[in-house]
């Protein structure tokens, strides 16, 4: 009796949705790390209309959230979803936060923080960060992965000349 009962636990679990699972993201590393093809797509919710997808990650040797502004250099954190089997894809937010008062795009709006609604599987290794140009903002820069209405994940990023 106990193995139909937990072989039915076993199902259902596997049966329910991503929403009745309890996500979890496990930050693997942060920092300023390197990347190779990256692509530019347009984003009419990125200040500039612009922004970065794809590419090749290759994390930082040391961990660090006091970043030495460097143009043509990237800085955030690497993580993996988890909770779910492996594979399933997930709705989750991942969210900028720049230092105040924000930053102005070539148009001169200005934003506070730039929200990128995303489906990402879990299993996978995933990354959030900032492209560093030569106007890049110093300060308190916070990057953020929610899904629903929970912070799954946060880091706060000194950026300094």
């Amino acid at each position: 009796m106990k193995r139909i009962i937990l072989a039915g636990t076993l199902l259902l679990s596997l049966a329910l949705p991503a929403a009745a699972q309890t996500i979890r993201a496990n930050e693997q590393w942060f920092g300023l790390y390197t990347v190779e093809g990256v692509e530019t797509i347009d984003d009419a919710s990125a200040p500039g209309g612009k922004r970065r997808v794809g590419g090749k990650i290759k994390e930082p040797a040391v961990n660090s959230d006091r970043i030495q502004h460097t143009p043509g250099s990237y800085f955030g954190f690497g993580y993996t979803l988890t909770g779910a089997p492996d594979g399933q894809t997930i709705p989750v937010r991942h969210v900028q936060v720049f230092p105040p008062p924000g930053v102005r795009d070539s148009t001169g709006k200005l934003f506070e923080k730039i929200e990128t609604n995303l489906n990402l599987s879990t299993g996978r290794d995933l990354f959030i960060g900032i492209s560093m140009g030569n106007n890049t903002a110093v300060g308190i820069w916070t990057l953020r992965v929610w899904q629903d209405d929970r912070v799954l994940l946060e880091r706060k990023f000194e950026l300094y000349r």
